[in-house]
């Protein structure tokens, strides 16, 4: 799913959609972070601390681009 999902994206941007962006999830918050989902689902509010961390850390960019 991940690849259809990033290849649709890229068809899209191809095709002008400038403003949308894919961010793989696994890269935000994968497998390294299993001690932060206690059910092995869901993270737990350090987890999810954490992910807002990365999420915010790799997605400044989009919001504050350079000129």
């Amino acid at each position: 799913m991940r690849k259809t999902i990033s290849e649709a994206v890229k068809q899209l941007q191809t095709a002008g959609a400038k403003n949308l962006y894919y961010r793989d999830g696994l890269k935000l918050f994968g497998p390294a972070f299993d001690p932060f989902m206690p059910d092995h689902l869901h993270p737990d509010e350090e987890g999810y601390r954490r992910l807002a961390e990365r999420f915010i850390i790799q997605t400044k960019s989009y919001f504050n681009p350079d000129p």
